[in-house]
């Protein structure tokens, strides 16, 4: 804004009496507006204010009404491309491969033969770590799979599940997840295996 049209805007505040009031989107741009706006979170266009391209927030969903959102993960800012959560710096989050066809006990041969199994149906792939889940979810059915509990998932039996994956005892547990539950469930139990790609 140039020093002539903010010394009028200035001057057309104080002979009006008004007070800066922050720009609302969808609201009827004003010259209120444009002083409280200073961010540059909001854009006047067709007489209305609309959100600028990047907006910060703290959210779940990443789709096309979230498109330009930056957030914080706890370990690294993100980015909603419109579909998915991307890192903006040190990497990218894997993108989710699928729920395996075929389904199994937890007696997989350890973490190695559960990514196997992952690999098996979608080249390239390993199982979903329960710290990965909040990505995920949107794309997930509501068919329960096994996924990798790395912390996240509140602890379940020794490394990672059924103890790493190795035993079918209904005795000890692993975690399994779907678009609605996260449930800790017996190692006896045969599911899917859902698989991210790194």
């Amino acid at each position: 804004m140039g020093v002539a049209a903010a010394l009028f805007l200035g001057a057309t505040l104080a002979a009006s009496g008004a007070h800066a009031q922050w720009a609302v989107v969808g609201a009827a741009c004003s010259p209120d507006g444009i002083m409280a706006n200073s961010n540059g979170f909001l854009t006047c266009t067709g007489g209305v204010w609309v959100a600028n391209p990047i907006r910060a927030g703290n959210l779940s969903t990443c789709d096309s009404g979230n498109a330009g959102y930056i957030r914080w993960s706890g370990s690294a800012f993100e980015g909603c491309n419109g579909t998915s959560w991307i890192r903006l710096a040190g990497g990218s989050i894997p993108t989710y491969a699928g729920l395996t066809a075929a389904t199994y006990t937890a007696s997989m041969g350890g973490p190695d033969g559960v990514n196997a199994k992952c690999a098996a149906e979608f080249p390239g792939s390993r199982i979903m770590k329960a710290s990965e889940v909040v990505y995920f979810a949107s794309s997930m059915s509501t068919t329960l799979g096994w996924i990798f509990d790395d912390g996240a998932g509140g602890g379940s039996t020794f490394h990672g599940g059924c103890k790493a994956f190795s035993i079918a005892d209904s005795g000890f547990n692993g975690l399994v997840v779907s678009k609605i539950q996260l449930l800790s469930t017996a190692c006896s139990a045969v599911r899917n295996i859902h698989c991210v790609i790194d």
